[in-house]
């Protein structure tokens, strides 16, 4: 009898934890996809105007800050993936004092993952998991990074900043939890993984629209101008010069009257 309320109870917490992470993730990305930009161009582009001018190929000097920046966090996980290395041979030698049979070929390459639901293999698919995830999105993410460092690179370097702080925590409290996957979000931050991801997606869509030149269209069917009522207002309020003169010529027949 006490069991169902037991599992209702986790029920409603998995999902109140999906919730707040699903707000935490679209929130964040919706959030910077509009700050990050606003702040590029209004900001940004003045104080440093030099890193908008045109460099290599007509692109804009700060390109190159993206690149750097990308190619930093693929070096970061390049090295990142000697440390599974390290953790296969780690847990082929506890597993083995353990008493698990068959090790050499369980653990061993070309397995990427170990078969069997011993505590040392789900620790160590943990830790491989916490790198080969990264895979699954990365080519998806250096595109929408590029598209987007067209139209705002300081914008597209920073969300990679972002990705790459949030994949070390996750990586990290993945790697560490022991078998236990849940704690790969033990960390605070590590859903900005996915933030940054969606962040750069829709900044893509934005980027597009501006380099096709639909942006600006866009703008008016959201923000519809007043540019219409401008001409009206022009045309009843004449010029100083206008009303000199028709002074002057109202003038000129009385001047003339003897």
């Amino acid at each position: 009898q006490g069991a169902a309320p037991r599992r209702g109870a986790r029920v409603i917490k998995m999902a109140s934890q999906v919730l707040g992470t699903a707000i935490k993730v679209f929130g964040t990305a919706i959030g910077t996809s509009i700050l990050l930009p606003l702040v590029e161009t209004q900001v940004a582009k003045v104080l440093l105007p030099s890193l908008y001018a045109t460099g290599v190929a007509g692109l804009p000097k700060a390109f190159g800050i993206t690149i750097a920046v990308t190619a930093a966090s693929a070096f970061w996980l390049t090295m990142y993936g000697f440390s599974v290395s390290g953790a296969r041979k780690k847990y082929m030698e506890l597993a083995k004092k353990d008493g698990e049979k068959d090790c050499e070929e369980r653990y061993s390459l070309p397995n990427l993952y170990v078969e069997g639901n011993t505590k040392y293999a789900k620790a160590f698919n943990c830790h491989q998991r916490s790198h080969q995830q990264a895979f699954e999105t990365l080519p998806q993410f250096y595109l929408f990074t590029f598209s987007v460092a067209f139209v705002f690179p300081l914008t597209a370097a920073f969300n990679v900043g972002l990705w790459l702080y949030g994949r070390m925590k996750w990586s990290k409290g993945y790697a560490g939890s022991d078998g236990d996957p849940s704690k790969r979000y033990d960390h605070p931050l590590a859903f900005l993984i996915f933030a940054s991801f969606m962040s750069q997606f829709l900044l893509t869509l934005i980027a597009a629209t501006e380099i096709t030149g639909l942006l600006p269209i866009v703008r008016e069917l959201i923000f519809p101008s007043t540019a219409a009522a401008a001409p009206a207002v022009a045309f009843a309020a004449p010029s100083v010069a206008e009303v000199a003169a028709t002074v002057a010529d109202q003038a000129v027949p009385v001047a003339a009257a003897p």
